[in-house]
């Protein structure tokens, strides 16, 4: 009898030690189911793949779309037919009447130009204008003291019209110019030896492009309708800023170049895209190409 109640107490420890162990494995796997659970509603920020290692944690591999990459600005692009530029140059000046009005109408369509100013216009009262047009971005070249054919004059003569003007320049703007350009075109191996020595290029014009300004003073439709018709990739465009039809010409010559894709550059800004050291002193342009001397 006493055997009997022995056992049956051995066995009724053992179920409650059993049931104890069940209940604390069913505890382990709930907590388990959880953290599974869990991890499963977990959403990738991004949209992303999941791949699977033999490692614990997965690796999370991200597939966002790649940023694109900048297109090139255009101002930095080289003159080619596929995006041509032409730089308008402006003679003669400054003009008290029409430079001011130019330079408003270039600013309001972000259309940089070069100026090719006379020692004895600037030295007149006129020096404001110059500064202007530099401080809004244009570029100032030289175009004698005073106007004089260059290859009418010795070669003392010569350095004295451009030496005069460069230094005036440089007391306006900070520097000297590094392109002229002499009155008429007029230029000799001396002209540009002396040109050389005063550390500037000899620029001319395209005379395809040019529109005879100074004989339609008043008649500012040709001389935009000739441009627009005749420009072509990196021409060098012959113009007055003393001409006041030229001026007028001005709104309908930039909306008509642009219409037909032109890009603007100061003379210096377009050569320099033909490599280092351009524009080259004592070189002679007529165009966007290498110096004809």
């Amino acid at each position: 009898m006493t055997m009997r109640k022995t056992k049956s107490k051995s066995f009724a420890r053992m179920r409650a030690a059993v049931l104890l162990v069940s209940l604390a494995a069913s505890l382990v796997l709930t907590s388990c189911l959880g953290n599974i659970e869990a991890e499963t509603n977990q959403q990738p920020t991004d949209e992303t793949t999941i791949v699977e290692t033999s490692e614990t944690a997965p690796i999370v591999e991200t597939t966002a779309e790649p940023t694109p990459t900048p297109e090139p600005d255009l101002a930095d692009l080289p003159p080619s037919e596929d995006a041509p530029v032409v730089a308008l140059t402006f003679d003669d000046g400054p003009s008290l009447r029409d430079t001011g009005t130019l330079l408003d109408l270039l600013a309001a369509e972000e259309v940089p130009a070069t100026f090719f100013v006379i020692g004895s216009q600037v030295e007149i009262g006129r020096e404001e204008l110059v500064k202007r047009a530099y401080d809004e971005g244009h570029e100032i070249g030289n175009h004698t003291y005073s106007h004089q054919i260059l290859t009418t004059l010795d070669q003392a003569q010569v350095r004295q019209e451009l030496s005069d003007t460069s230094d005036m320049i440089e007391n306006i703007i900070g520097s000297k110019p590094t392109v002229m350009r002499p009155p008429t075109g007029a230029w000799s191996d001396d002209i540009a030896a002396a040109s050389e020595e005063l550390g500037m290029a000899v620029v001319n014009w395209n005379w395809q492009s040019c529109p005879e300004d100074w004989n339609h003073h008043d008649d500012p439709q040709h001389i935009s309708d000739f441009v627009i018709e005749t420009a072509q990739n990196g021409h060098i465009i012959l113009l007055h800023d003393t001409n006041e039809a030229t001026v007028a010409s001005m709104p309908d010559m930039i909306a008509g170049l642009k219409e037909r894709g032109f890009r603007f550059m100061t003379v210096s800004q377009m050569l320099e895209h033909l490599g280092e050291g351009h524009p080259q002193a004592g070189g002679v342009y007529h165009t966007y190409a290498q110096p004809e001397n």
